[in-house]
């Protein structure tokens, strides 16, 4: 900021005289991707808490260091089967995948059924499935999702501030 010294402030820039350009808001109907979406969350198979489906299997690695010979090539790291991992809800899974692709596809799909109560692992067949459904669903709502212009209620930008030297153009 500027605190009072020379060259601060702001300004107000009109419009061009003569040029005019009606905007218009632009809404998502998701109607019909909303429809599919439900669709695909009914199809969605339920899965079993602590079944083979619902079970991930964890992995831990052990490297050897030998301290002497630091600058030298790394060690062989070996990687085993140790366990399960953390189980969570199955909807948590689909709700995270989806957050991660579209906010907006999350907002139209609805996980109360009680199949996504079930708790899963993670790596598991079911954590899989819960992505692939997350794909599935963020593909069927771009798809599916229409572009509305409401023309019928145009606005126009009026006058603008903004910084005093600021880059403006003819």
């Amino acid at each position: 900021g500027n605190f009072g010294g020379s060259g601060g402030g702001a300004e107000t820039i009109t419009p061009k005289d003569g040029v005019e350009v009606e905007l218009c808001h632009v809404n998502a109907n998701a109607d019909a991707a909303c429809e599919r979406i439900a669709d695909l969350v009914a199809q969605f198979p339920t899965f079993v808490e602590g079944s083979v489906d619902a079970t991930g299997e964890a992995h831990s690695a052990t490297e050897l260091v030998d301290l002497t010979q630091l600058a030298g090539e790394p060690g062989q790291t070996n990687w085993i089967a140790s366990g399960n991992t953390n189980p969570v809800r199955l909807r948590w899974f689909v709700n995270t995948a989806l957050r991660a692709r579209s906010a907006r596809a999350l907002a139209v799909s609805d996980f109360k059924n009680k199949k996504f109560d079930v708790r899963v692992q993670v790596q598991s067949n079911a954590h899989r499935f819960a992505d692939k459904l997350a794909t599935e669903i963020v593909d069927a709502y771009f798809d599916l999702t229409d572009l509305v212009y409401e023309s019928f209620q145009p606005f126009q930008f009026g006058a603008m501030r903004v910084p005093k030297n600021a880059v403006t153009f003819d």
